[in-house]
């Protein structure tokens, strides 16, 4: 539970408010935790016109207006619903239809509107004497499909229900028309996706007793999953989002898990156009837009000669604080304006990277392709290798002798991802690994950092920490012909495979040096 806005008393009566910090509310932790929200709280400090807000539009996703509708004959100038219910005795009667046709003028208002999207619709019948028609509307229709009918040659939408119309059968239908609205804004796509999650639900459901009177509860509406990269799509054209995000994770059309990055670090190196007492504080104007909001940390260098802060003030060099952004050439730095120059210009540099503490970008793999495309060696990759320059990364001093694995006997990159993913996702170094004539998974040396094991027979290498759950471990030298590599069965030397930590779960244990750990289940010889 939540308690806001309560106070504790303790014996002595120390009386303490129960308080939540900012990220505590804002970051996942709230009852009603929605993209809304987690987009709204990166807005810069101070930008009094904020990037992401409710009624943000996102413009890929098309609404239409005064769409010619009918129900009577389909024809290529009108948007048509098949009118399965109506009989020329009944006065009022509802189509059973989830389906819009669209004749061939309106090709390009289909192909607009996105699948695995939310749209409203309204749909508008004159009345039948002349006075104010009715209009019924739908809300929140999901698009399910769409395709082309031959039989009707009209192209079609489907919705996950059903249209709601009242058509009036003794009237006639010209002036009808039919809006389609996507449900574009912030609010409504984070409302519409608040329908995916099953942990925070949407107040959305809503049930209708009879007309005029229904109430709303927090079930799902749709008791299924939708791909979510149609609204990614729709995310990635705004100019905006791209600049302000690091990335997006959702749901692909093959309702896998994807990651799509927008934005990497980035290194700037702003011209100074010259500097301003304002305030006492140093106050900066730059020949470029700086992309800085309050609170951020930039580095100083001047170059304006004798005459300049470069030898009048050197105190401005180094990190400092931005205290104040006025507009996106000029801002003020947590720093007391110094000497008075004389020169035309105080020029220098504006250096900071731009980057986002939540997320890591670090290359940690080289994949040497041979010619036949076949992957058979990982050149291990650190920190040290990555150099950022502006916003291109490239690598430097890459030893291509250090290996993060080999492969050898035939084995390839591919049959890992197929057969032993679990090699992948651990952490090792300097390994060789290949087949045996059972085609089963060799290890024959290197430095096993952290991971699980799950088969094959380990040679010989150090185990440093991790779990293993099956296989054989024996202590063999081994002869590393670089192409193949050959095993001493003949000789025992249990010094060539040695097990620092980690948890034995089963398998064989033949030979070779147990330092620490916990042994669970096996057998050991």
């Amino acid at each position: 539970g939540y308690l806001k806005n309560w106070s504790l008393i303790f014996k002595g009566r120390i009386v303490e408010d129960l308080r939540y910090t900012d990220g505590f509310l804002k970051f996942g932790y709230t009852p009603r935790y929605n993209l809304l929200d987690y987009l709204t709280s990166i807005n810069k400090n101070n930008n009094l016109n904020p990037t992401f807000y409710a009624t943000k539009e996102y413009l890929t996703l098309p609404i239409y207006r005064g769409l010619p509708f009918g129900i009577g004959s389909l024809t290529a100038s009108t948007v048509w619903m098949d009118n399965t219910g109506l009989t020329g005795s009944s006065n009022l009667s509802k189509p059973n239809d989830n389906k819009l046709y669209f004749g061939d003028q309106f090709k390009l208002e289909w192909e607009s509107i996105i699948i695995d999207t939310f749209v409203d619709i309204d749909l508008y019948q004159p009345s039948a004497n002349g006075g104010a028609g009715a209009t019924f509307s739908s809300k929140r229709m999901l698009v399910m499909d769409k395709y082309f009918d031959t039989s009707k040659n009209a192209y079609v939408i489907g919705f996950h229900k059903m249209i709601d119309f009242e058509a009036n059968a003794n009237g006639g239908f010209n002036g009808s028309t039919i809006n389609i609205r996507s449900r574009r804004t912030l609010a409504e796509i984070s409302d519409d996706l608040q329908e995916l999650n099953n942990i925070h639900r949407r107040k959305g459901k809503e049930i209708e007793i009879y007309d005029g009177f229904s109430y709303t509860n927090y079930e799902n509406e749709l008791n299924f999953k939708i791909p979510t990269d149609s609204y990614v799509k729709a995310f990635l054209c705004d100019v905006d989002t791209v600049k302000n995000i690091t990335g997006v994770i959702y749901t692909d059309y093959k309702n896998e898990l994807a990651m799509n990055l927008t934005r990497l670090d980035k290194e700037y190196s702003i011209p100074i156009q010259n500097t301003v007492n304002v305030n006492n504080y140093l106050y900066i104007q730059c020949f470029e837009k700086h992309e800085l909001s309050n609170g951020d940390g930039v580095i100083l260098e001047f170059n304006g000669g004798t005459y300049s802060s470069e030898y009048l003030n050197q105190q401005y060099f180094g990190y400092h604080t931005v205290k104040q952004v006025y507009n996106q050439y000029d801002f003020m730095v947590d720093l007391p304006y110094g000497n008075d120059t004389y020169i035309g210009n105080d020029t220098g540099f504006v250096k900071y990277i731009r980057k986002d503490p939540f997320f890591n970008y670090e290359p940690v793999d080289l994949i040497d392709v041979s010619l036949n495309k076949r992957a058979k060696q990982s050149i291990q990759l650190d920190q040290e290798n990555l150099k950022l320059s502006g916003n291109t990364y490239s690598l430097v001093n890459v030893d291509y002798n250090r290996y993060r694995f080999r492969l050898v006997d035939g084995l390839t990159f591919d049959d890992l991802i197929r057969r032993y993913q679990w090699i992948l996702e651990a952490e090792i170094s300097d390994a060789v690994i290949g087949l045996d004539t059972a085609n089963e998974l060799v290890w024959y040396k290197g430095v096993w950092e952290f991971g699980r094991w799950f088969g094959g027979t380990w040679y010989s290498g150090v185990w440093k920490y991790g779990d293993w759950y099956g296989g054989v471990w024996r202590s063999k030298n081994i002869v590393d012909k670089k192409l193949s590599v050959e095993v001493d069965f003949n000789t025992q030397d249990s010094s060539k495979s040695v097990w620092f930590t980690g948890r034995w779960y089963d398998g064989v244990w033949d030979d070779g040096v147990w330092l620490n750990g916990r042994y669970y289940g096996g057998t050991w010889n």
